[in-house]
């Protein structure tokens, strides 16, 4: 009877390496878990690597909400078959457990890393018609109004740039919250915000819409895009600011799925196409392995809980 169960035992595992090796036989799908923007944007791109090294169609689902827990949650809830990924990032692996007391995942434990990919710093933009032309222009003008210059928030770390520039400048602010960067473009339109941080390429981007201006980057030296822009550290030494991005799936995927998903994304990573796009847009290749990602949630997830317990920020229900 033992023998008759190995040979079945060596029958069947043969079957099972070969479908998993053999990942993916089908198409993929890639959740973003914000709306329009830089994030999205990145996404997008890396996707366009993914399906060029699998070899099956990789589409990218744009699932925002509850500053990208939403689609977060889905994928840790979808099937651990590698086949749904989402584009981890510093907001939903980092920030949430300390903005949320009831947070349906966990950054961990939840998930299955497949690695990081990219790293972003921030800008501080204002709308045209603010009487500001520079960082210390806009601290001033602030000081002058405290609580009522209008500054959003659409996702946690923007959320986090916000505090660390009116901790560092010491200035208070009127902070509104939205659902994604596209609506607050509309309200520095609109007049509605004074204010707001993006994305350093997203940034870029909104400067060639006229209606808003640059007035510093939270990278530790100038950005080569744009060296005319000052960064935060020149007026606050020190200040620095960076969101990472990464991939990851449900928990419990199998390590061949796992393995291949993160040979196609190191593939994407190593090509010259990659690396050229992402210098045209200020974005740090950022590489990390799967140890490495969860060392980095780990450590980031403490930031924010000192940030969020410093700034009495109350939980989300």
């Amino acid at each position: 009877m033992k023998r008759f169960l190995a040979i079945l035992l060596m029958l069947c595992l043969p079957g099972l390496a070969v479908s998993q090796t053999n990942f993916p036989q089908h198409a993929l799908r890639l959740i973003v878990p914000f709306g329009q923007g830089s994030t999205d944007v990145m996404g997008r791109f890396i996707a366009e690597g993914l399906q060029a090294h699998l070899g099956q169609t990789v589409s990218v689902v744009n699932q925002p909400g509850a500053i990208g827990t939403i689609g977060t949650r889905y994928v840790a809830e979808s099937p651990p078959d590698g086949y749904t990924m989402t584009v981890s990032n510093t907001g939903t692996h980092a920030a949430a457990p300390s903005l949320f007391s009831n947070l349906p995942y966990d950054p961990d434990r939840s998930f299955t890393h497949i690695g990081t990919f990219a790293r972003v710093f921030w800008v501080l933009q204002v709308r045209e018609g603010l009487p500001v032309k520079s960082l210390e222009e806009f601290v001033a003008y602030a000081k002058a109004r405290p609580g009522k210059v209008t500054m959003p928030y659409y996702s946690a770390s923007a959320r986090l740039s916000n505090y660390l520039m009116t901790k560092a400048a010491d200035i208070e602010i009127y902070e509104v919250p939205y659902k994604d960067s596209s609506q607050v473009v509309a309200g520095l339109r609109q007049g509605d915000l004074d204010a707001a941080f993006f994305l350093l390429d997203q940034a870029m981007a909104n400067e060639q819409l006229g209606f808003i201006k640059s007035l510093a980057v939270s990278s530790p030296n100038r950005a080569q895009i744009k060296p005319s822009l000052p960064t935060f550290a020149e007026t606050y030494p020190g200040f620095e600011m960076s969101s990472w991005l990464g991939i990851a799936v449900a928990a419990g995927t199998p390590e061949p799925i796992a393995q291949r998903l993160r040979q196609a994304l190191t593939a994407t990573l190593d090509s010259a196409k990659t690396r050229e796009w992402f210098a045209s847009r200020a974005i740090e290749v950022y590489a990390l392995d799967e140890k490495a990602t969860v060392e980095l949630i780990r450590k980031d997830m403490k930031i924010w809980a000192d940030f969020v317990k410093d700034a009495n920020i109350p939980p989300v229900q």
